[in-house]
């Protein structure tokens, strides 16, 4: 299994939050059927591989094909299982960006982005899996997002700055901090905030706050699930447990037992 990352450049960071190429051989894996969690962030997702299969929800499947797609509105778990290997290299947007780039009224399923971006899709997946380095795919990728021309708007600056703050806290914060912060009454601030993310403001917090608990407990495994919770204020292990499995569909236990392949990267110092 090759897990790597790469920044965008600093023209782009407010546009995409990370680069990441994965190659996975199924002799390398003790399993065959990898967890892919909803962090909130849509992702433009190149995948070459045969005897895919995208599995969501309850036991829903999708046989993948070769191309260019990214994951909407889907029931967790979700799953990639495979059979001999496959490759991704992903572009994983700002939350703030999703609407920017994904319109909400998609139908929830695994999109391919032919149908958002025509057949640019098809030129641009063949120019990325003919370089070798994952800066030489960033390059092509950011020069296609370049050309798109992405204008700023307001919500988009304010919605930018309360995803900011909730990241800060690692999804600490409340909805009513955010409320007093912004100077805006509720129900306007969750309404400008779900039409530019495609979430509600309580749901992104759960999903940023258990993103970074589990990337706290990878780094420090010899903490038990119980001391992790508390430490992300979780008095209530059933509390917890219902967070978590709303948005890994499956339970914590169960998760750090066969972390998926896509945290691996997150065991590196620093990361």
């Amino acid at each position: 299994m090759k897990t790597q990352t790469t920044q965008p450049s600093q023209n782009l960071a407010h546009l995409i939050k990370e680069f990441s190429y994965t190659s996975i051989m199924a002799n390398e894996m003790k399993r065959t059927d990898q967890i892919v969690i909803d962090d909130g962030c849509y992702d433009f997702v190149f995948f070459k591989g045969q005897e895919t299969t995208f599995s969501h929800g309850a036991d829903h499947k999708i046989p993948l094909t070769n191309g260019v797609f990214t994951i909407h509105q889907l029931k967790p778990p979700n799953q990639l299982i495979f059979n001999n290997e496959l490759e991704l290299f992903a572009a994983k947007v700002q939350p703030w960006a999703n609407a920017t780039f994904f319109p909400a009224t998609l139908d929830p399923g695994l999109i391919y982005l032919n149908s958002i971006f025509s057949n640019d899709m098809d030129q641009l997946y063949n120019e990325i899996f003919e370089t070798q380095t994952i800066e030489e795919k960033a390059v092509i990728l950011e020069s296609f997002i370049a050309s798109l021309k992405i204008e700023e708007n307001d919500s988009f600056k304010t919605v930018k700055a309360i995803c900011e703050k909730i990241y800060a806290s690692n999804g600490a914060i409340k909805v009513n901090d955010l409320v007093d912060i912004f100077k805006m009454n509720r129900q306007l601030l969750n309404k400008k905030f779900k039409t530019q993310v495609h979430y509600t403001i309580k749901q992104f917090i759960k999903i940023v706050r258990i993103i970074s608990l589990i990337k706290y407990k990878i780094k420090h495994q010899e903490q038990s699930l119980t001391t992790v919770a508390y430490h992300f204020d979780y008095t209530d292990q059933a509390h917890f447990n219902n967070d978590f499995k709303k948005v890994c569909g499956i339970a914590p236990s169960i998760f750090f037992k066969n972390l998926p392949a896509f945290f691996h990267r997150h065991k590196k110092k620093g990361f």
